[in-house]
């Protein structure tokens, strides 16, 4: 067994990435939105495409700035393309599931061995609170792939003393505070404070 997963590793990575894959996107148009938040989420992007003004956010024809625009033209482009739909109001947060999984499988095989990023992948991929809120169109989400990618920056930043890891490191937060606003720079800054600090 040992000797076939070795022959065949390239194979067995595609077909978990596959599987993770399937796991995120088969279901997301398959039930209604939820109540408030995705609905509220799913209305803003289709007014958006409707009236044609993708700069002012609007909910049943009134300003709406209580959340960054990230998200809205996201879920705007993806009901561009597959109609408006649960699954194309859903695909953003799926997407960015599978980046934060990617970022962590990427991440942890630099800092320990091959087994452990698939153990670490596996559980993130497979953890239930992770496939809920990717499963809806909520801000979450987007979030998390983006502090991810944050912290990511900074380790590399680190380990490397390359700046343009910094880079990695200012854009995701940059991305991360036009999906849910300044939590984006406070979580990390305050991870980032403890560390140094230890």
């Amino acid at each position: 067994m040992v000797n076939f997963a070795l022959k065949h590793k390239k194979a067995l990575i595609w077909l978990f990435g596959l599987a993770i894959a399937v796991l995120y996107f088969a279901h997301i148009g398959s039930y209604h939105l939820i109540d408030p938040d995705e609905g509220r989420y799913h209305e803003i992007p289709r007014e958006m495409i409707a009236t044609g003004n993708y700069l002012t956010p609007r909910l049943d024809g009134v300003k709406y700035f209580e959340k960054p625009i990230l998200q809205y033209w996201a879920t705007a482009f993806f009901m561009k393309i597959f109609g408006v739909n649960e699954f194309a109001g859903r695909i953003f947060p799926a997407l960015s599931a599978l980046g934060t999984i990617a970022l962590t499988g990427y991440v942890t095989l630099k800092m320990y061995t091959p087994r452990v990023a698939l153990l670490a992948t596996g559980v993130l991929a497979t953890s239930l609170m992770t496939i809920i809120i990717a499963s809806m169109n909520i801000l979450d989400m987007g979030l998390t792939l983006f502090i991810t990618a944050t912290m990511v920056g900074y380790y590399y930043f680190e380990r490397t003393q390359n700046k343009n890891w910094l880079y990695l490191f200012y854009i995701a937060m940059g991305l991360g505070v036009l999906i849910k606003g300044l939590v984006a720079i406070v979580l990390p800054f305050g991870i980032l404070f403890w560390y140094l600090l230890l």
